[in-house]
């Protein structure tokens, strides 16, 4: 059997159905957490961005929802140096650059501050340091 007989076997519309409904009840589950979060960021976004223009307002939406997609996947001085970039790549876009700060202190506020600055002397020898 070839490869397109295969192919032609393996994706009719049964199959994918099937397939389907088997993911359909778990992807419902996954949304009733994931929306209601996105709704809080455009609603908090919206407030933040208050009086810019309604053709940026999008745009700052999608900026904080990638604030929290970094949040959840980075910390530390892995987070600063992804929020530096995403910072970069939507002032180039033209927004506006206090607006993007007061969207990013507000989705992590003092977080860079208090993980950039600290020293963690549990890992040393005291000693060694005199």
């Amino acid at each position: 059997m070839d490869r397109l007989e295969k192919y032609k076997k393996k994706y009719t519309a049964t199959e994918v159905g099937k397939s389907y409904d088997a993911v359909r009840d778990l992807s419902i589950e996954k949304e009733k957490i994931a929306f209601p979060e996105q709704v809080e960021i455009e609603i908090k976004v919206k407030q933040l961005v208050d009086g810019c223009p309604v053709l940026y307002i999008s745009q700052y939406i999608i900026f904080g929802k990638e604030i929290n997609k970094l949040k959840k996947k980075h910390d530390g001085v892995a987070l600063f140096n992804e929020l530096r970039i995403l910072d970069e790549k939507w002032h180039r876009r033209g927004l506006n650059g206090s607006l993007l700060s007061e969207i990013k202190d507000f989705y992590v506020p003092n977080y860079l501050a208090a993980t950039l600055c600290r020293f963690d002397v549990g890992r040393f020898d005291v000693n060694t340091f005199g």
